[in-house]
C-alpha cells in the first residue's frame, strides 16, 4: 500500500484521529489535513490518493477539481447523521463524489469501502492490495483468495490447510520483511477486538512455520519483542 496515500480533510480532525489510527494499524499510508492547502502539498508526495472530506469542505474543494488536482482515485464525503438526509446524499453523488458515509462508520466498514472504491476506478491498483510478495518474489500471499505460493523448482506451489489468523500474520510479516512486528502488533491488526493473549500468537507461528516448511525457517523470533521475516540471512 506503499503507493497508495489516503488523504483525511476536516477542520475539526475527528473521526479522522480514529479512522488514521486504525488504517495505519492496517497498513495503510494516511495523512491528516485541515485545510485545501495541507490537502494540495500532501497530495503532491503521493503517486496515488484516496480523499476522505468532510461535508463543510465540500464548497472549497468540489469533488471534480479535487480529484483531478489531487490525483485522487476517489473522493469520498463524510458527514453526520444529521447531514445524510436521502436528499443530500443524493445532490453529493450527483456533484461527483464517489460514495457519501456517516462520521460514525465502524472503521472496518470504512476500510471495505476504500477498497471497493479503489477497485472501482484502478483495478489493478486495487489488486496490489490483495497480495504481499516477499521481496525475491519467492513467496506470495494472497490475502483475497487465502492462498500462499512458495517457488521451487522454476515453478509456484500452494501451501495447503493454512488458517485465516496464519495467513494474515503471515501477511503481517512478509509485507514488512526485515522489520520486527511486535505481538501486540500482530493482536491488534489479526484478532481486532478480541483479547488473545502472545502465548496464541506463538503457537500459531510454530504452526505456520511447520506448514511453511524451509520457507518458515525465514520467520524469526525476536525475543521480547516479536517476529521478523528474512530471506537474506
Amino acid at each position: 500500500m506503499k503507493n497508495i496515500q489516503i488523504l483525511m480533510i476536516s477542520r475539526g480532525l475527528e473521526p479522522c484521529r480514529t479512522w488514521a489510527a486504525f488504517l495505519a494499524r492496517r497498513g495503510w499510508n494516511v495523512t491528516l489535513c485541515h485545510s485545501a492547502g495541507e490537502l494540495r502539498q500532501a497530495a503532491a508526495c503521493g503517486s496515488l490518493n484516496l480523499i476522505l472530506m468532510e461535508e463543510p469542505m465540500a464548497g472549497e474543494l468540489p469533488a471534480g477539481p479535487c480529484k483531478s488536482g489531487a490525483k485522487a482515485a476517489a473522493v469520498i464525503m463524510f458527514a453526520g447523521p444529521e447531514a445524510l438526509s436521502g436528499k443530500k446524499i443524493v445532490e453529493h453523488l450527483n456533484c461527483g463524489f464517489d460514495d457519501v458515509i456517516g462520521a460514525d462508520i465502524d472503521p472496518r466498514i470504512l476500510e471495505a469501502k476504500l477498497r471497493v472504491n479503489l477497485r472501482w476506478a484502478l483495478p489493478a491498483a486495487a489488486r496490489t492490495l490483495e497480495e504481499v510478495r516477499s521481496r525475491s518474489g519467492r513467496i506470495r500471499v494472497n490475502k483475497s483468495r487465502r492462498m500462499v505460493s512458495l517457488k521451487k523448482n522454476g515453478g509456484f506451489l500452494e501451501v495447503p490447510g493454512l488458517t485465516r489468523i496464519q495467513l494474515e500474520i503471515l501477511a503481517l510479516l512478509v509485507g514488512r520483511e526485515g522489520a520486527v512486528v511486535e505481538r501486540r502488533f500482530i493482536v491488534e491488526t489479526v484478532w481486532r477486538d478480541k483479547e488473545v493473549n502472545f502465548q496464541n500468537v506463538d503457537k500459531h507461528v510454530e504452526l505456520l512455520r511447520a506448514k511453511l516448511g524451509y520457507f518458515g525457517g525465514n520467520i524469526e523470533t525476536v525475543y521480547g519483542a516479536g517476529y521478523r521475516y528474512r530471506e537474506d540471512k
